[in-house]
């Protein structure tokens, strides 16, 4: 059977805010190559990790699978930081306060999509990268 899309209707992405115990924030950096076309033309560099929710699957779920395929690190989805409407899209961004469940790192499945894997402070968040941070977001990150 073919999955059915729903060419109007709005997708959701769920990416991952996950803290290691030194303080630092799991990002990535996305394959230029790779980057689909979910934000109206906007290419993002530097990001948190997740992606689209799919059919009958939940945002912690989503962003659960995502991390791991993204960075090799298992998580353990928590809270609910905030969602928005992603600015120019019909994109909604849930951002899920997620807890790091081992240190080991697994393989990265999605190798076409990440280029690199990285703990970063807080602080440098802002310099990484290239789209506006969530108000609430940044709160909870304590840059703001």
């Amino acid at each position: 059977m073919e999955e059915l899309e729903l060419k109007n209707a709005p997708k959701t992405i769920a990416l991952g805010i996950v803290f290691n115990d030194n303080g630092e924030v799991l990002m990535i950096k996305r394959n230029p190559e790779d980057q689909d076309d979910h934000l109206g033309g906007h290419k993002l560099s530097w990001v948190f990790p997740g992606g689209v929710v799919e059919f009958a699957e939940s945002s912690p779920e989503a962003v659960v699978r995502e991390v791991r395929n993204e960075t090799g690190y298992i998580v353990g989805a928590y809270d609910l930081i905030n969602q928005r409407l992603y600015p120019g899209s019909n994109v909604y961004i849930n951002y899920i306060a997620c807890k790091l469940l081992s240190d080991a790192q697994f393989e990265v499945t999605d190798l076409h999509e990440v280029e690199e894997v990285k703990w970063v402070k807080p602080s440098e968040i802002n310099s990484l990268i290239t789209s506006d941070l969530d108000e609430s977001l940044a709160n909870y990150l304590g840059i703001l």
